[in-house]
């Protein structure tokens, strides 16, 4: 007669999301370690760490049960945690294959955070394992900062429902109460799907598999991180363009994706956000082309490929944007400062938020004329809530003063001025390249070890939304912490089963 041995589990929303980390990311080594093998390289700095997650993630995912409720102001640590441990793993293959420890945690987290900043000067140098976990992390990160935006921050202090109505930008989004679970696989399949067609369509166009590979993984996740040196400077026009459309799909919100599958037709226009983003971009593009071609700076493929990387936040580079005219490298990070859609892998403030203070700004201006009259600001035809346009423009001076900062300790590490305000806004932003050395083709090899753990938090700060982050920072988030633990475990509830 059998006999089933019945595990008991408990409820454990911070173990089975750590347990459930672990095991992604021992999973997805796995390519990387049969590059290696492939090649003759060493499959220890991917075999290691991939088993030692396992047997740590795999009873973490087995003995525990996601609880039916989670209180809110646990989510907000348990997400800072999730990021840590994907940094820290994440740095393992790295330092297992010869990185410096904080060589290793700077590229890990670039990758993560999905910001391209790299302190590989040159790609042939590593082992092609090395090169596709770069990309792979930056898929990672990518994948997880749309679920976060999307389904995680309207559970906490960021949003009620209304705020989520309003970041997801879309038609019927209040009607987006499906479990996190099941509608963060609907998003996941629809980023996996892109992510192969973007594959398709680069070995279609000649690319070979392991580039198209690392390439697919690094534009879905606006990510830039390339196979090749000197970014994709070195491919023909028509993987360009490829490159080009799919980061313009990965830098638009990922409930319109969603929507316009489950209704079988496009909606993109529907939405505010999307119709702003499409215009921002194209007056950027527009300045550019027009300002570029008459000096004879660069072709028209290169300034489009550098605009849209720009304005999506993306790092990846076709030609040297550094040695354009100085007006034209403060435009495109100026653009990155707005960054792409509220849902997407993009960096930034968010299109959504800058549409919502241009519009109060152009409120205030008309109270100054009309004081008695009575306006709102509305996005896709619904009025935003008071509170969610205090956060926006207290967001908005968060970032000015956090680049502000980021600007004095870098002249403080010894960078020029230039140098030193371009890499704290492409650090915030998630854009990852500055200029002159530390370029879209060089490298952050020659910072000091101190900037580089420096430009680690300001990635960090930028890549979870910069209020979430701070909110970590403040006493009064931990005391209300600490009282929340108090209470549960004073409820008389029974967690085994």
């Amino acid at each position: 007669m059998e006999r089933h041995v019945r595990i008991k589990k408990f409820d454990s929303f911070t173990l089975k999301t750590v347990g459930y980390t672990l095991l992604t990311l021992a999973v997805l080594m796995l390519p990387s370690l049969i590059y290696n093998l492939v090649d003759g390289h060493d499959i220890l700095p991917f075999l290691l760490p991939m088993s030692a997650m396992m047997v740590i993630g795999l009873p973490m995912v087995v003995m525990t049960r996601m609880p039916k409720s989670i209180n809110p102001i646990f989510i907000l640590a348990d997400m800072a945690l999730m990021w840590f441990i994907s940094v820290i793993c994440g740095a393992l293959p790295f330092f297992l294959s010869g990185f410096a420890p904080v060589d290793a945690i700077f590229e890990s987290t670039s990758g993560v955070m999905t910001t391209g900043a790299s302190i590989i000067p040159r790609v042939d140098e590593w082992s092609r394992g090395v090169i596709l976990w770069r990309s792979i992390l930056q898929w990672i990160g990518g994948i997880a900062i749309i679920v976060m935006f999307l389904l995680v921050l309207p559970t906490i202090g960021f949003g009620n429902r209304a705020l989520f109505s309003n970041e997801v930008s879309g038609s019927d989004a209040g009607n987006i109460t499906l479990k996190l679970k099941d509608t963060g696989k609907q998003f996941a399949i629809v980023y996996s799907i892109a992510t192969i067609l973007i594959l398709i369509a680069l070995v279609l166009c000649g690319l070979s598999f392991f580039e198209s590979f690392c390439l697919s993984l690094s534009t879905i996740s606006l990510g830039g991180f390339s196979p090749a040196d000197n970014s994709v400077s070195g491919y023909s026009d028509i993987i360009k363009i490829v490159i080009i459309v799919s980061l313009i799909f990965g830098s638009t919100n990922f409930y319109l994706h969603y929507k316009s599958v489950m209704s079988k037709k496009p909606i993109y226009f529907k939405s505010e956000e999307f119709r702003m983003m499409v215009m921002l971009t194209g007056v950027v593009l527009l300045i550019a082309l027009v300002y570029l071609l008459i000096e004879g700076d660069d072709t028209p493929i290169n300034i489009i490929f550098n605009t849209i990387s720009a304005t999506t936040t993306a790092s990846f580079a076709a030609s040297d944007y550094s040695v354009y005219p100085i007006f034209i490298v403060a435009l495109l990070f100026i653009a990155t400062i707005v960054g792409g859609s509220a849902g997407s892998a993009a960096g930034g403030l968010k299109v959504s938020r800058f549409l919502i203070i241009t519009k109060n700004a152009y409120n205030e201006i008309n109270k100054l004329l009309h004081p008695n009259a009575v306006y709102d600001v509305k996005v896709d035809g619904s009025s935003v809530d008071d509170r969610y346009i205090s956060i926006t423009m207290v967001m908005l001076f968060v970032f000015i003063v956090t680049m502000i900062s980021g600007t004095a300790v870098f002249l403080l590490f010894g960078l020029p001025f230039d140098v030193s305000v371009l890499t704290s806004i492409s650090s915030l932003t998630c854009y990852g390249a500055s200029i002159g050395p530390y370029g879209p083709f060089g490298s952050f090899a020659e910072l000091t070890e101190g900037a580089k753990l420096f430009m680690c938090i300001m990635m960090w700060i930028g890549r979870v939304e910069i209020m979430s982050a701070f909110i970590l920072f403040t006493p009064g988030y931990w005391r209300e912490f600490r009282l929340s633990m108090r209470n549960m475990r004073r409820k008389p509830v029974r967690n085994w089963r």
